[in-house]
């Protein structure tokens, strides 16, 4: 006699059910030195701890791959700060086409110049053509310190 745990699962065998994996995102960030992925549509780069004198700006390079069989159109990016500058590809200016398989570097520089003292993470949103709202999020996070003389 089958166990009834067993029985479930032959049924389903026999009358062709089949698992089907998740597609990937038509856009998602690929592995690169210093970016964490948290999921295929959001990333982040930790910056080491920095004097809030520093005004150097804070540059990383993501890397972004077209996961589809047809060009993608970048048409949108919004920015949660104005310190945040973006560069896909070899350009600020949209739309930026993707074509199949490709892989893109998307630049973000930080500027350091109002950054206060304490946690800091600023976002960049990549929307594509006819994505609606679901866009794809990249982060700059870190911590400024406050070296400031303190008065006793």
């Amino acid at each position: 006699m089958m166990p009834l745990r067993i029985a479930p699962l032959l049924l389903l065998l026999l009358c062709g059910f089949r698992a089907s994996a998740v597609p990937p995102p038509a856009l998602s960030v690929v592995p690169n030195a210093g970016t964490v992925i948290t999921s295929p549509s959001v990333a982040y780069w930790q910056f080491a701890p920095r004097s809030e004198a520093d005004e150097t700006p804070l540059t990383h390079t993501f890397l972004l791959r077209n996961n589809t069989k047809t060009t993608l159109t970048v048409e949108r990016v919004a920015v949660s700060c104005d310190c945040v500058q973006t560069r896909i590809g070899e350009t600020q200016l949209l739309p930026v086409q993707i074509a199949p398989g490709q892989t893109v570097p998307v630049e973000l520089s930080l500027s350091s110049r109002r950054l206060v003292p304490g946690p800091v993470s600023k976002s960049v949103w990549i929307y594509l053509h006819g994505g609606g709202d679901d866009g794809l999020r990249l982060e700059i996070r870190g911590v400024v310190r406050d070296e400031t003389p303190s008065s006793h």
